[in-house]
């Protein structure tokens, strides 16, 4: 096709899908591929169950506690308190990441969970509460059965397998009925703690305090671990007991995020009406070279977002 430029009759609108605070993350942020984790071994040194052990909070900047269902003792050197959603493709993406981290390190790290279900993602807050329901009714060890499935099957998620998945655990759908609203205030109050933190996207991870964003690579999680171990290496031998250690990592590594803008302070940019000349060349093309309206996509295969904007064109 002939090269289209701009006459009184044709605006050539061009869609540029960057995504710059979602996928534009080289190793991805969501604003997919099912992954597989070990839960036969999930501790019990984690902390205090669901179910009737002793309750416990490791008051800090990032505070954790045994709400907070988790894999590994809460007096590792290193804590990962991961703010995820499970219909995030970048969040399953990074569940074999953690794996690897768990058999490197073993009880030398600790991955905690907290629910961020993305307001786009209709099936995040569903699942993230049926899951918390296993971690009342179960505790630990069925939750991260049921986060195993949820993330093994990721394009399922639905009420119905709720409630089957959490038959294998144990919970009835009667339980799971009358747990639920206990299970959504909890998810509601991590929600409110991404928030208070400055979270934004998943998954995302504050590691002793210290930020990762996205599903990076082990190196880049390997990195910051080895370098926190050195630290609670050199604390431990100043006197920090282990039951200040975590605190005393996130004095450590913790930043302040800027508190989020109220919508009343936001101004709407002012409106863009440049109109570009677009060099169409021999690019394919759906619809009559002389419509008054050309659209151009600059897009990707691979990215789950252009797969989205599919159905609308």
């Amino acid at each position: 096709m002939s090269t289209q430029t701009m006459n009184k009759g044709t605006a050539v609108v061009g869609f540029v899908l960057a995504f710059v605070t979602g996928a534009g993350f080289m190793y991805a942020v969501d604003r997919g591929g099912g992954a597989k984790q070990d839960v036969a071994t999930a501790d019990k040194a984690s902390g205090g169950s669901a179910t009737g052990g002793p309750s416990w909070k490791q008051d800090a900047k990032v505070p954790v506690s045994s709400d907070d269902p988790a894999l590994g003792p809460k007096t590792a050197p290193v804590t990962l308190v991961i703010f995820s959603d499970y219909q995030c493709p970048f969040c399953s993406r990074v569940e074999p990441t953690l794996k690897q981290l768990r058999e490197q390190y073993g009880d030398k790290i600790r991955v905690v969970w907290k629910d961020l279900p993305l307001d786009f993602h209709k099936n995040a807050m569903p699942a993230a509460s049926a899951a918390m329901v296993a971690y009342l009714a179960k505790g630990n060890d069925a939750f991260w059965k049921i986060h195993q499935k949820m993330f093994e099957n990721q394009q399922q998620l639905s009420e119905e397998n709720y409630v089957k998945w959490l038959a294998e655990v144990g919970v009835d759908k009667a339980s799971y009925d009358k747990l639920k609203p206990q299970a959504e205030t909890k998810v509601k109050a991590s929600l409110d703690l991404s928030k208070q933190l400055g979270i934004q996207g998943t998954p995302n991870f504050l590691i002793d305090g210290e930020p990762l964003t996205g599903a990076q690579p082990i190196d880049k999680f390997k990195a910051v671990i080895d370098a926190h171990l050195k630290k609670a290496q050199e604390l431990k031998g100043k006197g920090t007991p282990d039951a200040q250690l975590y605190a005393a990592m996130v004095d450590s590594y913790y930043k302040q995020a800027a508190p989020p803008k109220d919508d009343d302070d936001e101004k709407e940019p002012p409106e863009d009406t440049s109109v570009w000349k677009v060099d169409i060349g021999h690019s394919p093309v759906k619809g009559p070279k002389d419509a008054r309206v050309t659209v151009v996509l600059f897009s990707d295969f691979q990215c789950p977002f252009c797969k989205r904007i599919e159905p609308t064109f």
